[in-house]
């Protein structure tokens, strides 16, 4: 994704300045290929940001030097030369007495040897948790618009992909490859993740892989699409025949759940409280043990950001963020219901982004 040079200065302003606010430092280190590109638009796969005041300086090899230089605007790309030490040292004049933060869950101890050792210890580090992470997590207008194109491509694929599991005899294999093939054939770019179809007992467990079981009854799938670097990530459940009377109670307590943690969704509010309006409807049915992951998380860049929607989270929602609400309910042994849309905050609530139907049956889907 391409979005005005300025957009991306100004995010790499925002992150010194508030850097500079929360924790007394100057700028930033960044190696995260999908930071890197947050902060600059450019896409490698490797490659390493040096923000200091109004500075940026990228490093990137000879895959990515001469387009780097032709397509970034307001930062100097710097070719690697030899190799990362001797390359860095080169930037010492302009890094010299610096505060410079980095992001410990990325950056490895080798790297940061590296850079003490090239910089000759004239800058002073400091480790953070994910500092363009959260940066990422309130997403600008143009931003939310990718996203949702990903979704639509998702929804449209799960539409005909479900119209042709109907038509024959279907593995779990057999439903995932055709949902990815359509996924690209409409657009997307890739997967944020393996698709997910797991049927009959199957369902119950939450995370599994498709197999050469033939799909029937119960079926549960998670997919998602990414379009121009953007994620999406949706799960439905439906019968594919025959489902028990007691997983339809679950399906129907599920959607109740979801209905709870929509309307508790509003700027100020924290993710744990959303979390906790839909725990509260299933852990008074008598299924809390069955609920065994959190509510949802951002998604973005990357199919799993901030914010967390979980148990206990303290941060607020503010307008722009994009997040699953997932509430499901697997019972070992007999199958498992998870209903997944994608919402995001806005002034005075939410917006759900994605316009699936939630039912069991195949109908609802495939009406024009």
């Amino acid at each position: 994704m391409r979005l005005d040079s300025s957009v991306y200065k100004t995010r790499r302003n925002s992150i010194v300045r508030g850097l500079s606010r929360k924790h007394g430092l100057d700028g930033l280190f960044v190696e995260k290929p999908l930071d890197i590109r947050y902060l600059t638009g450019f896409s490698c796969s490797k490659g390493a940001l040096f923000l200091v005041g109004q500075g940026a300086y990228l490093v990137v090899d000879s895959r990515y030097a001469e387009q780097a230089k032709e397509e970034l605007q307001n930062l100097e790309v710097v070719r690697l030369e030899r190799n990362f030490l001797h390359t860095v040292s080169r930037l010492r004049r302009r890094l010299d007495g610096a505060r410079l933060g980095y992001d410990r869950l990325y950056t490895t101890v080798a790297t940061m040897t590296e850079l003490r050792a090239a910089l000759r210890g004239k800058v002073l580090w400091k480790g953070l948790e994910d500092p363009v992470g959260w940066e990422r997590a309130v997403k600008l207008p143009q931003e939310i618009a990718l996203i949702k194109r990903a979704v639509s491509i998702a929804q449209k694929a799960f539409q005909e992909t479900l119209r042709e599991a109907l038509s024959g005899r279907s593995t779990e294999k057999k439903v995932a490859s055709l949902l990815k093939v359509r996924m690209l054939q409409l657009g997307a770019e890739d997967f944020p993740f393996p698709v997910i179809v797991a049927s009959g007992r199957r369902s119950s467990m939450v995370h599994t892989m498709p197999t050469a079981k033939r799909v029937a009854g119960l079926t549960l799938v998670d997919w998602g699409s990414v379009y121009e670097g953007y994620c999406c990530d949706i799960t439905r459940t439906v019968a594919l025949g025959r489902v028990p009377a007691k997983l339809k109670e679950i399906h129907a307590l599920v959607m109740e759940a979801r209905e709870a943690a929509l309307q508790a969704i509003s700027p100020g509010t924290t993710a744990g409280a959303v979390d906790e309006a839909a725990r509260q409807v299933i852990e008074r049915a008598g299924y809390g043990n069955y609920f065994n992951h959190g509510l949802g998380h951002g998604v973005g860049m990357e199919v799993h950001e901030w914010p967390v929607i979980g148990r206990g989270r303290t941060e607020s929602l503010v307008p722009g963020m994009v997040f699953t609400v997932e509430p499901g309910i697997y019972l070992p042994g007999t199958g498992g219901v998870r209903v997944e849309d994608m919402v995001v905050t806005t002034d005075d609530g939410y917006r759900l982004l994605t316009t699936l139907p939630q039912e069991l049956s195949p109908d609802a889907y495939l009406a024009d």
